[in-house]
């Protein structure tokens, strides 16, 4: 775990520094959910987060997926610390577990639906996408024009 806290900071800074990124929308409130989580389990999204490195990105989430994944642990983590029984160990350790298995769930759920997504059709002579015609569309064209 030496070369996690580098590898962390990077991807929080990626998460934080967004501009157009719903992130940025949701900097302080996000900010903020993790300022109020004891300091534990802050570490412990942040490891979890930067450990999942899925093999591809979902098309629906390609621009966000690591703030996705960052929402989803911070999520998992007031889950961790409302069902946390300090008798039986760490709190980080608790965290990281419960972290992983939503990020797990999350991800399956997300990589379901994108075997589902087909590519739009296109011409085979052309290459170009297929246009469909709406008739309304078309009336209220001629309607116009004419």
């Amino acid at each position: 775990m030496t070369e996690r806290p580098l590898f962390r900071e990077r991807r929080k800074n990626q998460l934080l520094r967004g501009e157009n990124s719903a992130a940025s929308r949701d900097k302080c409130s996000f900010q903020s959910l993790l300022q109020d989580l004891p300091k534990a389990l802050q570490e412990a999204v942040h490891d979890t987060v930067a450990a999942c490195q899925p093999r591809y990105r979902p098309s629906l989430h390609a621009n966000d997926w690591l703030e996705e994944l960052y929402h989803e642990a911070a999520c998992a983590a007031c889950y961790a610390l409302a069902k946390y029984d300090p008798s039986k160990g760490d709190l980080y350790a608790f965290g990281v577990l419960v972290i992983q298995r939503q990020l797990q769930r999350f991800c399956d759920r997300v990589w379901a639906a994108a075997k589902h997504e087909c590519a739009y059709p296109h011409d085979e002579e052309t290459g170009e996408e297929i246009e469909f015609e709406d008739p309304r569309a078309q009336e209220a064209l001629m309607d116009t024009a004419l």
